[in-house]
């Protein structure tokens, strides 16, 4: 049986991901949820939810206890510049407590997914 974390399975790409690795009964599916986000992919699958945000480190190590898979998958997709410490937080510091806790922990795979708006627009010279 593998146990799985997922961040951003609220998501567009995080939400199909965990319905499909849902579909193997060998899987034990955490997922971290921020806020009050949901999609409707996850109803009926049997998921450990938690609530937490990737930026925040001991909420992190909290809910990625015991797995041996983690699938980041959560971000902030914006090109608005209101957003910009948003996405960077999100893109760069959550992503580092993701992958510092799954050191910590002992993870055996992991698994980073990201986006173009992590990089932002370039400024035009």
């Amino acid at each position: 049986m593998s146990k799985i974390f997922i961040t951003g399975a609220a998501g567009c790409i995080g939400s199909n991901l965990t319905k499909r690795l849902s579909e193997d009964s060998d899987n034990d599916i955490k997922i971290l949820l921020q806020g009050n986000t949901w999609h409707p992919f996850l109803n009926n699958l049997n998921l450990d939810i938690h609530y937490g945000d990737i930026r925040n480190k001991q909420q992190v190590l909290k809910a990625m206890h015991g797995c041996d898979e983690v699938y980041q998958v959560a971000g902030v997709v914006s090109y608005n510049k209101i957003d910009d410490i948003d996405v960077y937080s999100t893109h760069v510091d959550g992503v580092r407590n993701i992958l510092e806790a799954a050191k910590e922990i002992g993870v055996k795979k992991v698994v980073v997914t990201a986006s173009t708006a992590g990089i932002g627009i370039p400024i035009k010279k």
